[in-house]
C-alpha cells in the first residue's frame, strides 16, 4: 500500500480543511466482497488535525470507512483513523468556514446593504460607475465605521 502525489502546491492549509488523498494497492483485499481483487486505488476524505511546516507533513484524521486493506488480516481504515501524510498527497482540497465566519459574513453584508440604503441617490449614482474592488474600496474609507461593524 502506497499513498499517491499529486504535487499540487498547496500553501493555505489549515487546521479542520478537508483534504483527499487516494491509497494505491497492488493487490488489494475488499472488505465489501471479502476477496483480493487486484491492483486498486481508493480515495477519501481526510480532516487535518495537525500541521508540520518544518516537513511538510500532517496528521489527518479519516473521514469516512474504506473498504480496501492489504490483506483480509488488516482492517481498512476507518472514520476517525489518524494517519500523517506528505502535502504533496492532497488529491483535492477544501476549506469550511465555520459557523462565527459565516456569521461575521452575514453581518458585514447586512450592515453594507444597510449603508447602501441610506445614502443619497447622488452616491449611489456614483458608487454604481465604479468597479465593485473600487466600490467597496470607497464605502469603506467614507462609511463603514467601527459603529457600523459592532
Amino acid at each position: 500500500m502506497s499513498i499517491i502525489d499529486y504535487n499540487l502546491n498547496l500553501t493555505t492549509l489549515k487546521i479542520n480543511d478537508m483534504v483527499k488523498i487516494t491509497l494505491s494497492y497492488k493487490n488489494a483485499y475488499s472488505f465489501k466482497s471479502k476477496r483480493f481483487v487486484g491492483e486498486q486505488r481508493e480515495s477519501f476524505w481526510t480532516q487535518i488535525t495537525e500541521l508540520n511546516t518544518r516537513n511538510s507533513s500532517l496528521l489527518v484524521m479519516i473521514s469516512n470507512s474504506c473498504i480496501l486493506s492489504p490483506s483480509p488480516k488488516q482492517l481498512p481504515h476507518k472514520y476517525g483513523d489518524v494517519i500523517e501524510i506528505n502535502k504533496r498527497n492532497i488529491k483535492e482540497h477544501k476549506r469550511y468556514k465555520t459557523l462565527l465566519e459565516k456569521k461575521n459574513r452575514e453581518k458585514q453584508v447586512s450592515t453594507l446593504g444597510s449603508i447602501l440604503k441610506s445614502l443619497p441617490e447622488s452616491e449611489k449614482q456614483k458608487i454604481s460607475k465604479m468597479s465593485d474592488e473600487k466600490a467597496v474600496s470607497y464605502i469603506d474609507q467614507n462609511y463603514l465605521t467601527i459603529q457600523n461593524l459592532k
